[in-house]
């Protein structure tokens, strides 16, 4: 098992528990994607994006909060946003 140390770090600050692994995700065109392995066993997505534009992942959470109000298909809990990543 791996740990990228940049990426970790944000996940950590934002969810407030530790990563005990990261493994990078193949897809995206935009984005880098991440699965963490969580302290609690866990495991969560982390996306992100260098040089992201102001606001990037806060309006993909506040898009998938719509999308799981509207109570169609299926959409991922965010766990964390910020301008550095989405959870």
């Amino acid at each position: 098992m791996t740990r990228m140390t940049v990426t970790a770090s944000l996940a950590e600050n934002l969810l407030g528990t530790g990563v005990v692994s990261t493994t990078s995700v193949a897809g995206g065109d935009i984005c880098m994607a991440t699965r963490l392995r969580l302290t609690d066993g866990t495991n969560a997505l982390i996306k992100t994006r260098a040089n992201a534009p102001a606001g990037f992942f806060k309006t993909e959470a506040a898009g998938l909060a719509q999308l799981a109000a509207a109570g169609g298909a299926p959409v991922p809990e965010v766990l964390g946003v910020d301008e550095e990543c989405l959870i």
